[in-house]
């Protein structure tokens, strides 16, 4: 049973850094888009590159290193990984309850959130699973 479930939260551990990674390749190529890039997005997504203030790219950039780092850790079955992975959910509540992308959503409706309450959400269960996996 030991071995069934230390495969399976491998896997688990695994999964969440291929997300996290992902996360990185998100951040990076957002943060460098020109102005070109920026012109091409959708009117609602312009508003939002237009007004994202210096507060919201470095939540954004801890939630992403913080997130992969403490994916990382469960791979490594650190124990570390517990306060990475909290951090990371902190950046990105700060990063999501920017004010600007609220207006936004309370204006065109709150259906623009449902991508950013399932990254709050797959980061709350990292930060749950890292701290079950420290306990064990």
């Amino acid at each position: 049973m030991d071995k069934i479930l230390s495969n399976r939260t491998r896997w688990i551990a695994t999964l969440l850094l291929v997300w996290n990674l992902i996360g990185i390749g998100f951040f990076l190529t957002q943060y460098l888009m020109t102005p070109e890039d920026i012109a091409k997005l959708p009117s609602t997504e312009q508003f939002l590159w237009t007004h994202m203030t210096a507060r919201v790219w470095i939540a954004y950039a801890v939630a992403v290193a913080a997130g992969t780092l403490g994916a990382l850790g469960l791979v490594l079955r650190k124990g570390w990984a517990l306060w990475l992975s909290a951090l990371g959910l902190i950046a990105l509540i700060v990063q999501f309850t920017n004010p600007v992308l609220l207006k936004v959503a309370s204006e065109q409706g709150i259906g623009i959130m449902a991508f950013p309450m399932f990254i709050i959400a797959v980061a709350a269960v990292q930060t749950w699973l890292a701290w079950r996996w420290r306990a064990a």
